[in-house]
């Protein structure tokens, strides 16, 4: 009898120790699936404002002198969709850029991600660009509010898209 009590306890406390690494189990799915839900972290949070406020200062910057290298630049940081359609409008104004010998800079006053998942994140940026005109008599500064759309290309976060707001 005793040994029949102790085959008995025994298999009630695996039991037991079962139930419970079952239930911890379910528990770590279900805080995996609230993470999950909640979006990404916040390094990729990170990630995308930084190549937000890096990224948007290529596309908006640029000198007369240098277009080529311009255009060049603006490649490696948009997605080949993107970067086409924006060759194209840089090839559009290159005349004015040239005749107005026209030069600007631009500075990134505030950022924030408006959302973001593991593969495409939109970000809000105010954008100051300064303009600098031959036979002006002072640069223009342009204010901006824009929203940037980037996917994440080859670990890399690239724009493909840029929205004025």
């Amino acid at each position: 009898m005793l040994l029949v009590g102790s085959v008995v306890a025994g298999t009630v406390a695996v039991g037991i120790v079962r139930a419970d690494a079952k239930t911890q189990l379910e528990r770590a799915d279900d805080l995996q699936r609230k993470v999950d839900a909640a979006g990404p972290g916040e390094q990729v949070r990170t990630e995308v404002l930084a190549a937000a406020r890096a990224n948007v200062g290529v596309l908006f910057s640029y000198d007369y002198r240098k277009l080529d290298d311009y255009a060049s630049a603006a490649q490696k940081v948009t997605t080949e969709t993107f970067g086409a359609e924006f060759a194209k409008t840089v090839a559009a104004i290159r005349p004015q850029q040239l005749s107005q010998q026209a030069v600007a800079k631009a500075e990134v006053k505030d950022a924030a991600v408006k959302d973001a998942t593991a593969a495409t994140a939109h970000v809000l940026l105010f954008v100051d660009t300064t303009t600098t005109t031959k036979g002006a008599s002072a640069p223009s500064i342009q204010r901006t509010r824009v929203q940037l759309t980037l996917q994440s290309v080859g670990g890399h976060w690239l724009i493909d898209g840029v929205e004025a707001v």
